[in-house]
């Protein structure tokens, strides 16, 4: 099974993306063969992405029906508030993407006595040595690591290469993932 991070699900959405078609074809591609999951922190990310950039800086443009969709709404926070439900249900609907949740995984474990983080936080506490990337693209692989063992979350797709490529020998290893770059 496929975790899909924010970069390739964004470029899916977002019809003015340069990347939009090399997306397209893969996700689609994947997604008539294998189940495609992603997180929460995926969809706020994305959420918080398409609001930054396309309602509020009017830079991007999305892919139909949801520009349209998008376009009945006048104000800016009427537009990002539709937005969250409109992308969940179309992602399901054209590629079949499962929105992921494990609640162990948000349980209080202890640092140092008298200071407790949640159980995510922790992994990547332990993963920061040897994967030295950002904190958010951090975030998503420990996502796909906690989930890999209940999902069979074996593939990790992105199109963030300048990050991920550095570390797709070490999340093989260490997390039994496979990075695939779309590019």
């Amino acid at each position: 099974m496929h975790y899909v991070e924010t970069s390739v699900l964004a470029s899916y959405i977002i019809a003015s993306d340069p990347g939009h078609e090399t997306s397209r074809k893969a996700l689609e591609d994947i997604a008539s063969r294998h189940k495609l999951y992603t997180s929460s922190f995926t969809l706020i990310e994305l959420h918080n992405t398409i609001c930054r950039k396309m309602v509020k800086e009017r830079e991007w443009e999305l892919v139909d029906p949801l520009q349209k969709y998008l376009d009945m709404y006048l104000k800016a926070d009427e537009k990002c508030r539709f937005l969250l439900s409109m992308v969940i249900i179309f992602l399901e609907d054209r590629l079949g993407v499962e929105f992921l949740e494990e609640a162990s995984i948000y349980d209080l474990v202890s640092v140092v006595p008298g200071v407790k983080m949640p159980r995510i936080f922790m992994e990547l506490v332990e993963l920061s040595p040897t994967l030295l990337i950002r904190v958010k693209d951090l975030l998503h692989l420990a996502y796909a690591s906690a989930l890999s063992n209940a999902y069979e979350i074996r593939y990790f797709l992105t199109r963030d290469v300048d990050d991920f490529e550095r570390v797709r020998d070490v999340a093989r290893r260490r997390l039994k993932i496979e990075i695939i770059l779309v590019k």
